[in-house]
């Protein structure tokens, strides 16, 4: 089911709704003529990844719309406008050298976690293996 987003202008963020219920959260502030997309606050798994789409490109088209600028703070934001390039043209100039660095962060954080994950999992599976490979005591 696709999340229906509202700006809660209010509350300084975009809420996605599912069935009338606020199920994930978009942070902002809205300062000199941008908008800083701070966080969002989205569930983990496939279904928050679909969420936080919805939510960033319903801010990031309305910041357009108004002709704001965008200052990503959020990794998840960042991201996003690094593979929707039509809204790169939203952040300034100065934010566009620091996006690229931090996508590039981001990708080495990433990769570097993935290979701590293996290494964890290399490392249980001796001890599994080595666990098996001892007789049971008597």
């Amino acid at each position: 089911m696709k999340p229906v987003v509202r700006d809660n202008f209010g509350a300084s963020q975009f809420d996605a709704y599912i069935d009338g219920v606020v199920v994930a959260s978009l942070h902002y502030q809205i300062q000199d003529g941008e908008i800083w997309l701070l966080f969002t606050d989205v569930p983990g798994g496939r279904m928050g990844k679909a969420l936080a789409s919805s939510l960033i490109t319903s801010a990031l088209s309305d910041a357009q719309r108004r002709r704001l600028a965008v200052r990503p703070f959020c990794p998840k934001v960042r991201h996003m406008i690094a593979t929707l390039p039509n809204y790169l043209m939203l952040v300034p100039h100065d934010e566009r050298v620091r996006l690229h660095s931090s996508l590039i962060a981001d990708k080495q954080e990433a990769e570097r976690q993935q290979q701590l994950a293996r290494a964890q999992e290399q490392r249980n599976a001796r001890r599994r293996a080595v666990r098996h490979a001892q007789p049971a005591a008597a």
